[in-house]
C-alpha cells in the first residue's frame, strides 16, 4: 500500500498514485481542511475522523509510505521523548498556556531516527453518524511510514527535521517555512489566513518527529499564541482516549459552521488529538454543500481523534 491508500478506502474513485499524485493529494488534504477552493470535493472525505489524524502524518510524509491499518481496542503509550509534567500548569489564556508548554519543550531532545526506521502511529476516533446525529463507536488506526530515502531523495525526516529546527516563532512565518521545505505542495496556503496556520501548526505538533526538537517545538507554540483569535475551550475536553484535555481554538467567523480544536494535555503539554465541533446552530440537508448534512446545534461533536503511540519503530508492522 501506499500514502494515499487512507484516501482511496474513502473515495473509492481515487486513482492509483506515482509520486507527483500523492503531491496532489495531499493538497487537496489540506485544502479539505480549511474550505480551500476545492473544499466541497473532499466534503464526504471529511466525514470521517481518520482524515483529520492522518494529516498529521501526511503533513510529514513527502515521500512513499508504507500504510496497514486495523481496527481494535486496545491502547498504547508513546515511549518518545516528553516535557517534565507539570502540577501547576492550569490554562488562563491560550497565550499563558502556549507560552508554558514552549517553555516546557525547550530542554526536551529525543534521538533522531535511523534511516531503516519507520513512524508508527496509533489513533482512536470517531465521527458523527448522520441517522443518529451522535458520535459512532470508537474504532483505532494503525500507520507505519518509512523514515528512509526514497530513490535516492532525501530523506523525508531529514528535511522534516530541518524545518522544525529553523521554525520562525511568528504565524506567518510557519506557513512560509512549510512551503519553503515542500515547494509547490502547499501553495493553496495563506500565511495570513489565521485558519490556515492552525491547520499546519496542528499537523506539525502531532507528528511523530516534532517532540525531537524541543527548540522547534516551542517556536511552534509561540507563534499560535500570536494568533489573532486564537482561545482556549472554556471547560477540560475529553478526547477519544478519555483524557481530559486542553482545548486550543480560532475564534470562529461570521460564516463559520465548524471550528477545529487542537487538544493538549494539561501537565506535559502534549498535543495529542483534535476535534472538530460546530460553532453555530444551522440546517443543511445538501449533499453537496453540507460536510455533514442535517440538522446540528452549536457545540456538536462532528469527529474526535487522539494519538495513542506516536513513535519509531525497527521494522514494518513493528509495534512498540
Amino acid at each position: 500500500m501506499d500514502e494515499m491508500t487512507k484516501v482511496r478506502e474513502l473515495r473509492s474513485e481515487a486513482p492509483t498514485p506515482d509520486r507527483a499524485r500523492l503531491a496532489q493529494g495531499r493538497m487537496r488534504l489540506v485544502d479539505a481542511a480549511e474550505g480551500g477552493g476545492s473544499a466541497w470535493r473532499m466534503a464526504r472525505l471529511r466525514r470521517d475522523w481518520r482524515l483529520a489524524a492522518a494529516g498529521a502524518a501526511l503533513a510529514v510524509a513527502a515521500s512513499a509510505v508504507i500504510a496497514v491499518n486495523v481496527a481494535d481496542s486496545s491502547g498504547g503509550s508513546d515511549p518518545g521523548p516528553r516535557p517534565a509534567a507539570s502540577q501547576t500548569a492550569r490554562p488562563g489564556t491560550a497565550q499563558e498556556f502556549l507560552e508554558a508548554a514552549a517553555r516546557a519543550a525547550e530542554s526536551v531532545k529525543g534521538a533522531e531516527p535511523r534511516e531503516d526506521q519507520w513512524y508508527y502511529t496509533k489513533h482512536i476516533g470517531a465521527s458523527v453518524e448522520r441517522d443518529t446525529g451522535e458520535l459512532g463507536k470508537s474504532t483505532t488506526d494503525e500507520d507505519w511510514f518509512t523514515a528512509g530515502s526514497q530513490k535516492g531523495e532525501e530523506s523525508d525526516w531529514t528535511r522534516y527535521y530541518a524545518l522544525l529546527k529553523g521554525l520562525p516563532d511568528d504565524p506567518e512565518g510557519i506557513v512560509k517555512a512549510y512551503q519553503k521545505a515542500y515547494p509547490n505542495q502547499f501553495d493553496m496556503l495563506d500565511p495570513k489566513k489565521p485558519a490556515d496556520v492552525f491547520y499546519i501548526a496542528q499537523a506539525l505538533a502531532r507528528s511523530p518527529i516534532t517532540p525531537l526538537e524541543g527548540e522547534g517545538q516551542a517556536k511552534l507554540y509561540r507563534a499560535l499564541a500570536k494568533l489573532p483569535g486564537i482561545g482556549l475551550v472554556d471547560r477540560p475536553v475529553t478526547d477519544a482516549a478519555g483524557r481530559e484535555t486542553v482545548g486550543i481554538t480560532l475564534k470562529p467567523g461570521p460564516d463559520d459552521r465548524y471550528r477545529n480544536e487542537m487538544l493538549m494535555l494539561p501537565d506535559t503539554y502534549q498535543v495529542v488529538g483534535s476535534r472538530m465541533v460546530v460553532a453555530r446552530d444551522f440546517t443543511d440537508n445538501n449533499e453537496e454543500t453540507a460536510f455533514f448534512p442535517g440538522t446540528w446545534k452549536a457545540g456538536d461533536v462532528m469527529t474526535t481523534s487522539a494519538d495513542l503511540v506516536l513513535t519509531f519503530v525497527d521494522e514494518k508492522n513493528a509495534r512498540p
